[in-house]
């Protein structure tokens, strides 16, 4: 977590090289958005309909037939994913309670763990994600109602689960009651395989969907949303503090 040098890429941020960003588009925007009244005034505490109808049709553009795709509604823009997961993790788990965790795992998320107080407990996770007989096995030893994983292009390892990996570890979510924090930080860096949520197989509340575009737009720019469809996840995650977040 150290500072580098301004020539040096530092590759434990995840962050990509500035030449790999859409930087003119990214000036357009603002400047469009500069000469607008929403940049002088105060947001919805959910943030702006566009950005929430925006999140919510990319998600359930990959939604498949026969589950329900998310409203506009179901989505809370946030000012980063960061104080996302540290608001998840204190609503859905608690202070002093368990929080599984795919390990190894994104720096940035153990740092939100501690900050929220919450209890970590390591599943290890391979190239195609956590084995779901360790995973279920660790939801009954701990009493864990929570689990955080990075299912495409985690950190630091890059590994992608599989499809039949995503089925089986929403499985055993499902049949333990409890939540999965799915951590989508770079849905956007694809090269030769095409991420898919495990969200966009779940309309039951039991996945928790945190969709970042800081990485991908601009690191000065701090936008991202969470997703959480169904009574379970809008009954309970949006109990913490409310989001002021364009």
């Amino acid at each position: 977590m150290r500072n580098v040098a301004n020539d040096a890429i530092s590759f434990h941020s995840g962050y990509p090289d500035r030449e790999l960003l859409p930087e003119r588009l990214v000036r357009a925007a603002l400047a469009r958005a500069a000469r607008g009244g929403a940049a002088l005034s105060r947001p919805p505490a959910a943030g702006l309909p566009e950005l929430q109808s925006w999140f919510a049709h990319e998600l359930g553009a990959s939604t498949p037939a026969g589950t329900t795709p998310p409203n506009p509604s179901d989505v809370v823009v946030l000012p980063g994913s960061q104080s996302g997961l540290s608001s998840i993790f204190s609503a859905l788990a608690g202070r002093g309670q368990p929080l599984l965790m795919e390990s190894p795992s994104y720096w940035g998320a153990i740092l939100a763990a501690g900050q929220g107080g919450v209890r970590i407990v390591p599943v290890p996770s391979g190239p195609v994600g956590p084995d779901p007989a360790e995973l279920a096995r660790a939801f009954d030893e701990s009493g864990a109602r929570l689990f955080y994983a990075q299912p495409n292009y985690a950190n630091p390892t890059g590994a992608q689960w599989s499809a039949e990996r995503r089925e089986q570890v929403l499985d055993v979510v499902r049949a333990k009651g409890a939540f999965l924090v799915e951590d989508d930080w770079a849905h956007d860096f694809g090269i030769t395989s095409d991420p898919v949520p495990v969200a966009s197989r779940d309309d039951s509340g039991h996945v928790v969907y945190l969709r970042s575009l800081t990485k991908s737009v601009s690191p000065s720019i701090r936008v991202a949303a969470v997703i959480a469809r169904g009574r379970r996840g809008s009954a309970s995650w949006r109990t913490g503090p409310p989001n002021r977040c364009t």
